[in-house]
């Protein structure tokens, strides 16, 4: 009993300082998430903070991740929507940084 009320403290206060500006029945989006150990993923956290009204999108390039994720929301009937894409960023070359005369 006094692990389960530690826990949802611990949660609630670990919400509040990670999303602060998140609020209930706003959508949150989550740009990697880990699901190593599902209980502590930010994922599930900021679900907490936009309630069953509000929705979370989750982007992560892990398949793994993906599956272990989609039985959890599945199983809990979450509103949080999975996109499997990566991020690729390319050096660019940008004159206007180019501040050496030639």
């Amino acid at each position: 009993m006094i692990r389960k009320i530690y826990w949802s403290t611990f949660i609630f206060i670990d919400s509040l300082l990670k999303f602060p500006n998140l609020k209930d029945r706003e959508t949150g989006i989550q740009l990697g998430f880990d699901m190593a150990d599902p209980v502590t993923s930010d994922l599930f956290t900021m679900h907490k903070r936009v309630s069953s009204e509000g929705e979370i999108i989750g982007i992560d390039p892990d398949p793994t991740n993906h599956q272990i994720a989609q039985e959890i929301i599945t199983k809990k009937k979450l509103n949080i929507y999975l996109i499997q894409k990566r991020n690729i960023f390319k050096k660019r070359h940008c004159s206007v940084f180019n501040w050496r005369k030639k």
